[in-house]
């Protein structure tokens, strides 16, 4: 029974060890991804707005505000998608501590019980033979006799 508990107990740990590392790797992809996304944004964003500072020189005052408005657009729209992406990767990353978690306690609830059984099981045997034993020493009290 304590070598089946001790086992038990192992395999709920490499369990639970198994899947905090998938959900670790997987964060740290989506990290990485969100760092790539946002990178590529803003490298974009300064693009356009350096040619539209060249084009710039040579408009007029109209022109320049459309330019400084799309690039105050571009912006926005980068910082919004990058706020986008670090918001699901902690949601993914949140949930997947959530389930490791969960899964956690169920291995350790079913090692826990499995343990209660094997504990309730050995006691049992061993009032069995405790009585099996006084039995024997009555009968051989009364032969003796």
């Amino acid at each position: 029974a304590q070598s089946r508990h001790k086992a038990d107990a192992e395999e709920a740990q490499s369990r639970h060890k198994a899947y905090a590392e998938e959900a670790q790797s997987r964060h740290k992809a989506d990290a990485e991804k969100a760092q790539s996304m946002n990178k590529a944004d803003i490298e974009e964003a300064q693009s356009r707005h350096k040619a539209d500072a060249e084009e710039a020189q040579s408009m007029n005052k109209a022109d320049i505000e459309e330019a400084q408005s799309r690039h105050k657009a571009d912006a926005e729209e980068a910082q919004s998608r990058h706020k986008a992406d670090a918001e699901e990767a902690q949601s993914r990353h949140k949930a997947d501590a959530e389930e490791a978690q969960s899964r956690h306690k169920a291995d350790a609830e079913e090692a826990q019980s499995r343990h209660k059984a094997d504990t309730e099981q050995t006691q049992s045997r061993h009032r069995a033979d405790a009585k099996k034993t006084q039995t024997r020493c009555r009968a051989d009290a009364i032969e003796t006799l």
